[in-house]
């Protein structure tokens, strides 16, 4: 199966030029999270509701803060005409949840995310007949409702996103992220 197959092919194109007040409008409008940036009708950037937030937000710059100036300028994208699984691995390896699709003449023809890849991919002859094994992660790390705040927040890292607190006085088992850490040592 080919990208274009499994892609979206409504995608919205914003500007550098435009504010960040524009590009989250647009976001919110839309459901999306993630607006590529074209200029002179070539994709130079990804605009991002992470990048409004850390890079924008976070040291204080208003709402008319062009898009430019938070935008991620290295952009990771695939070929409409490029196998879907090569375009799977491809975002797992980079750890991205959603590439631009291009055409060979690298322009924007569509969007292709997470919920597409699954989507397709669930739906192809002979995936539900694979054992579960194949697909297990290791587990979260795992501590007691005792362990320190400071020790858990040693734990959240890239590779373990969150990490599973026991507490074996109700029988209870919780999920704890870099959000919750952030909340409790502000």
């Amino acid at each position: 199966m080919k990208v274009r197959e499994a892609m979206t092919s409504d995608v919205s194109l914003t500007s550098p030029t435009q504010s960040i007040r524009e590009a989250a409008r647009l976001m919110a409008e839309q459901d999306i999270g993630a607006l590529p940036v074209g200029e002179n009708d070539r994709l130079i950037g990804m605009v991002t509701d992470r990048d409004i937030a850390v890079r924008a937000v976070a040291k204080g710059l208003g709402p008319d803060t062009k898009i430019r100036d938070v935008m991620s300028q290295e952009v990771m994208y695939c070929f409409d005409d490029e196998d879907l699984e090569d375009a799977a691995l491809n975002m797992g390896g980079v750890k991205v949840r959603r590439l631009p699709v291009l055409n060979r003449d690298k322009r924007l023809v569509g969007s292709l995310n997470e919920t597409h890849l699954y989507s397709q991919l669930v739906a192809e002859p002979g995936v539900k007949s694979q054992p579960v094994e194949l697909i297990m992660q290791p587990a979260f790390p795992f501590v007691d409702v005792s362990t320190p705040v400071e020790l858990l927040a040693t734990m959240i890292t890239p590779a373990n996103p969150a990490v599973l607190v026991r507490d074996f006085k109700t029988d209870k088992t919780f999920i704890i992220t870099r959000s919750d850490v952030i909340r409790v040592l502000c």
